[in-house]
C-alpha cells in the first residue's frame, strides 16, 4: 500500500477519488498515454477571461489594470505594453500554460488588446533575454555627438532618405 492509498482511505470518499485519479494519470503517463482530466468548475482567471470576451471590448483587462494603477487607459491599444504590463501578462500565461483545462490563449489576447498568438511572441522575448521583462536600454543613450560626428551622422541620413533605404522620402523638410 502506499502512502496516497492510505491518506485516501482516512479522508473517505474524496480521498479516495482524489487517490483514484492521481493513480489514473501516474499511469497512463507510464503507459504513454493522455492522462484523463477530472472536469471541474474552471479556473477563476479562466471564467474572468471568457467573461470579458464575451461582453467587453478588445483590450478592456489592460486598461482596468492600468486604471487600477490610477493610470489612463491607452491611447493605442498597439502600443508597447509596459515592464508591469509584461509581467502580469506574463504570469497569466503561465497560469494557463500549466495544462489548465478550457484554458483559451484568445480570450487572453482580446483581454490584452493583441493579436492571437501574443503569448509566443511575450513568453520568447522575455526568454530570449532571460527573463528580462524591460526593454533594451539604448548603449548610445546619453551620449552626446561632437560637432564632426553630427555631421557624418546627418550625411549617412539624408543619403539614405535620398536612396530609400530607411522607408522615408526627404520631403524638404530638412
Amino acid at each position: 500500500s502506499n502512502n496516497m492509498e492510505d491518506t485516501a482511505s482516512q479522508d473517505g470518499k474524496s480521498g479516495a477519488a482524489v487517490a483514484t485519479t492521481t493513480a489514473n494519470v501516474a499511469a497512463a503517463a507510464i503507459d504513454g498515454e493522455a492522462p484523463t482530466l477530472v472536469d471541474g468548475p474552471a479556473m477563476p482567471l479562466i471564467a474572468f477571461l471568457k467573461d470579458g470576451q464575451e461582453t467587453k471590448d478588445s483590450g478592456w483587462h489592460r486598461n482596468h489594470e492600468r486604471r487600477a494603477r490610477g493610470m489612463f487607459p491607452v491611447a493605442s491599444l498597439s502600443s508597447q505594453l509596459e515592464p508591469w504590463e509584461r509581467q502580469l501578462a506574463l504570469v497569466e500565461i503561465l497560469l494557463l500554460s500549466g495544462g489548465t483545462p478550457h484554458a483559451n490563449f484568445k480570450d487572453l489576447a482580446h483581454a490584452w488588446g493583441r493579436e492571437k498568438g501574443f503569448h509566443q511572441l511575450l513568453v520568447q522575448s522575455v526568454c530570449e533575454r532571460r527573463g528580462e521583462v524591460e526593454r533594451k536600454k539604448r548603449s548610445d543613450a546619453g551620449k552626446t555627438m561632437s560637432p564632426a560626428e553630427r555631421e557624418v551622422f546627418r550625411a549617412k541620413l539624408k543619403k539614405a532618405r535620398l536612396s530609400g533605404g530607411g522607408g522615408y522620402k526627404d520631403e524638404g523638410g530638412g
